[in-house]
């Protein structure tokens, strides 16, 4: 049986889909990644890398950190793909006077998308999490914590009952809130974290309000927290291949990595 988890991103580009020949080795595809440990598997938010994830015929899982199209418009290419089988949905944003149905209702099968995700697979079950609370799901007991980001999001600390090792997922969000000390104490001795790294340091003041953070933000952070590995995802647009190697050959490699599509780590 294996010991490590293995993380697979199937998109890394934040904000919208972006293809060019200049941006090729990071890739285009918006945020998904994937979590497995032996034959278990669960996913982190469904942009349009989801639906390149291996088709199963068992039970999917799919956490969402928030509703914006970028995390969510894979999630329908990726339902009809699956013909047999279960998924659950589950997330920690959503309230009594707005549910998770209601929110994707207001995006799949109205004026976005012309059916609902229940139409293309009705084998479906939405799971509303208590914020800041750990839920067991399957083999995997996933904790969340608020992030800030516009329209609220949420980041995942993902465990399962065979090891001791944990992955954070800490994207959408921007550092420099009232919640920066809480997420600090929730990513505590992690062995990976997933940051959002969309722009650098010089650029986050022209973007403030955004809700995405810096690189260089994401690593300061890694040290403050005491964590093992940072994976930095959530590219701009303007974030070429030569950015991208400009950026890498600043990071300490042994600590710090830039996440690319269709990028296999074991941690």
């Amino acid at each position: 049986m294996m010991t490590d988890f293995e993380v697979k991103f199937w998109g890394t580009r934040g904000s919208y889909p972006y293809y060019s020949d200049s941006h090729k080795e990071i890739g285009g595809d918006t945020s998904s990644v994937e979590i497995r440990f032996d034959h278990d598997r669960i996913f982190i938010d469904g942009g349009t890398g989801l639906q390149y994830a291996e088709v199963s015929d068992g039970h999917d899982i799919v956490l969402l950190s928030h509703y914006h199209l970028d995390h969510i418009i894979g999630l329908p290419l990726f339902l009809t793909q699956k013909q047999r089988g279960a998924v659950t949905i589950g997330t920690a944003l959503h309230d009594p006077s707005l549910t998770i149905e209601d929110r994707l209702k207001t995006i799949f099968g109205n004026v976005a998308f012309p059916v609902t995700l229940e139409t293309i697979f009705a084998s479906i079950t939405l799971v509303p999490f208590k914020p800041n609370a750990p839920i067991k799901i399957g083999p995997w007991t996933v904790n969340n914590q608020r992030l800030h980001h516009p329209g609220g999001a949420f980041g995942y600390r993902i465990t399962h009952e065979q090891s001791d090792k944990s992955i954070c997922y800490l994207a959408d969000h921007e550092a420099g809130s009232e919640l920066d000390i809480s997420i600090e104490r929730f990513a505590e001795k992690c062995d990976l974290i997933i940051w959002d790294g969309c722009y650098s340091d010089l650029i986050l003041p022209k973007v403030k309000g955004y809700g995405h953070s810096s690189w260089e933000e994401g690593v300061r952070f890694r040290e403050r927290v005491g964590a093992k590995q940072l994976a930095i995802s959530c590219h701009s647009h303007e974030r070429s291949d030569e950015i991208a190697r400009n950026i890498e050959k600043q990071l300490d490699r042994k600590t710090c990595f830039l996440a690319r599509d269709r990028l296999l780590v074991q941690i």
